[in-house]
């Protein structure tokens, strides 16, 4: 039996332990892992001062344990356990561990160690969402010092909620343990500390195990703790980023990354050049902003260490941070500003040349939206988010958006067509209303304004766009992400039989697909078609007296007007491309996530997405695939 398997096992006796017997099987079970180096029991804390916790289910302490309470500075690690657990428990053990988090504790020399007492929650169960829970973390920290924060949230069936560490540029990396007391004091490390939902399980256990055992390594370094290497192999990675932190200059405290700073909403300035006197370039630099400084990043043969030495004495510690590709500078106290300072600092005392980029690099602007707009936000920046989680390395994007650029092209086109149409109509049909361009003239009428060739463009512009985006790009992007829909634009008799074989596998998708061809895509296909085949053009709109005046009629495709047609066609597309992209990344992801909807009333203002990932047990429900006629912004 592995050693994973062994923890696992044994795991088994906290995950079906009863009410009474919850603490022992808890002790019993880390005792197992951790004895003659540490103790486990039942225990309270106390420091110096006389301050003392409550009972907590387990204590791993070294010493000795005086009627049942344990000195604070012998307290490696507190665990609160339940059965259940809801958010009045949640909120009641984050509280009783913050106190133990509060203790008065000797401070440590400089060194590997920490003085630190790790906390964790534990229940066997609960029937909230993981999501849920890590909310009202989120919330209980916004009003909690960092130093006091919970470290581990954990359900034993189904993950945990605890803290990762991740570089700028770079994947979520190992657990976040909590530092020893005032070992950020000098510095401030160029990292964010990730709020994470771990999707582990039945093997839930065997990642608090490792997380503690980690922990006790550089709580008491010669105790002599057995290793237990391979705890967690085989226990999957898979992790939900819920929210994420960064450390400040000034105080050194852990405050929320500012929202204007994510994926999505921060485009970073291509970095800069750094040349010898021959042109050859030895590197690149760049500004990572942060909460009340930044962070200057180095890749290439040039040291970054080169460039530091040029920003002279600083309150706090300067130094450079290797990563696999380049190398980071601790947090400090600059501003873009000042950061280009340094580089023309650097300059005029050195040989090498601070030059722009020699390669083009073009960022321009895609619409007249940002974030905030549903359409970008759900279209774009929530799809790639999705695609991030099925493809995490951005070299295996290439495929995926190559295909996708070309639907969401003609869907941005065809969008533009559709809002052409709506205004040119609504303008005019206002002017002739007025009188302004319409009037009555003896047994004529005379317009003054014609509208027809415009309308007519758009229109035939949004037809072949929004055809494009379905039959072209969905249907090819479909087929790399290993669904195929070709059958959906064939003659009725071939759409019958690849439909029926896509009921075998994917029933959802198949009654989509139903839905889709009844209602409008088979309409909207044959419309497009009859421009090219039998020269289909918009009618031209037609003037007639009014009581007041001149009244237009709007010309009318497939008995509605060519507004109210292109803009609830525009609709049924937006939400095919959506959905069925997000169906097909759905399929590819890992058995530990999924996808869920986000209700419309609980999105985000900066960026209203509609799904997210979620874990695929214990998380938000699970979203399926489903015909809808609502429209675009009411889904």
């Amino acid at each position: 039996m592995s050693i994973a398997d062994e923890v696992h096992a044994a795991g088994a006796y906290v995950r079906e332990a009863d009410g009474e017997r919850l603490d022992g099987a808890l002790a019993g079970f880390i005792g197992r892992f951790v004895a003659l180096a540490f103790s486990v029991c039942r225990a309270a804390i106390e420091d110096g001062d006389g301050t003392r916790t409550e009972e907590f289910s387990a204590v791993i302490h070294t010493g000795q344990v005086q009627a049942g309470v344990v000195p604070a500075d012998d307290a490696a690690v507190a665990v609160y356990a339940v059965e259940m657990l809801d958010l009045p428990t949640l909120r009641g053990g984050y509280a009783s561990l913050v106190r133990a988090k509060q203790l008065r504790k000797a401070r440590l020399p400089p060194g590997p160690r920490t003085n630190r007492t790790l906390t964790i929650l534990l229940a066997q169960r609960t029937d909230l969402a993981m999501e849920q829970i890590a909310e009202e973390v989120e919330r209980l920290n916004a009003a909690t010092p960092d130093a006091a924060w919970l470290d581990v949230v954990a359900v034993a069936t189904i993950g945990t909620i605890q803290y990762a560490i991740q570089f700028p540029g770079e994947g979520l990396g190992g657990g976040f343990l909590p530092p020893a007391e005032g070992a950020l004091a000098n510095l401030v490390p160029p990292m964010y500390v990730v709020l994470t939902i771990g999707t582990t399980g039945e093997w839930t256990l065997n990642r608090v195990l490792a997380l503690i055992i980690a922990h006790l390594w550089i709580f008491a370094t010669g105790a002599g703790l057995q290793r237990w290497d391979g705890i967690t192999d085989g226990v999957s990675n898979t992790a939900v980023v819920v929210t994420g932190y960064q450390y400040t200059y000034a105080s050194g405290a852990l405050v929320p990354v500012p929202a204007e700073m994510y994926n999505g909403r921060y485009i970073a300035p291509p970095p800069l050049e750094i040349a010898a006197p021959d042109g050859q370039v030895l590197g690149t630099v760049e500004y990572i902003p942060w909460q009340d400084g930044g962070v200057i990043r180095m890749r290439g043969t040039l040291p970054l260490d080169a460039l530091l030495i040029f920003l002279g004495p600083m309150p706090k510690k300067v130094a450079s941070v290797k990563r696999p590709d380049g190398e980071l500078s601790l947090v400090v106290p600059i501003t873009d500003e000042g950061f280009h300072e340094l580089l023309q600092t650097f300059q005029r005392q050195s040989n090498l040349v601070v030059r722009e980029p020699q390669v083009n690099w073009v960022i321009q602007k895609a619409a007249d939206e940002g974030s905030e707009s549903p359409f970008m936000a759900r279209i774009l920046i929530g799809t790639l988010r999705l695609r991030d989680a099925v493809y995490p390395k951005p070299n295996e994007r290439t495929a995926f958006d190559a295909r996708y650029d070309v639907a969401t092209a003609a869907l941005f086109t065809a969008r533009s067509a559709a809002q052409e149409v709506e205004r040119v109509w609504t303008e005019h049909a206002q002017r002739v209303v007025s009188g302004a361009v319409a009037r009555v003239d003896g047994r004529a009428i005379r317009v003054e304004e014609s509208i027809e060739q415009e309308l007519r463009k758009q229109v035939e512009t949004f037809l072949n766009a929004s055809v494009r985006a379905v039959k072209q790009g969905m249907h090819d992007l479909g087929r790399e992400l290993g669904v195929e829909i070709g059958f959906l634009f064939q003659k009725q008799g071939s759409f019958d039989a690849g439909v029926a074989v896509l009921d075998a596998t994917d029933a959802p998708l198949a009654s989509y697909l139903r839905a889709t061809r009844s209602a409008w895509s088979e309409a909207l296909v044959q419309r497009r078609n009859a421009i090219e085949h039998v020269g289909w053009v918009l009618s031209a709109p037609q003037y007639r007296r009014g009581p007041s005046g001149v009244e237009v009629v709007e010309p009318e495709i497939d008995g509605r007007g060519a507004s109210a047609y292109v803009t609830s066609m525009m609709d049924r597309v937006a939400c095919f491309v959506e959905e069925f992209t997000t169906h097909c990344l759905q399929r590819l992801l890992t058995q530990d996530i999924t996808v869920t909807e986000v209700p419309r009333g609980d999105r985000v203002t900066v960026m209203p997405e509609r799904f997210h990932i979620t874990p695929a047990i214990g998380g938000l429900p699970r979203w399926s695939i489903s015909y809808h006629a609502t429209s675009f912004e009411e889904t």
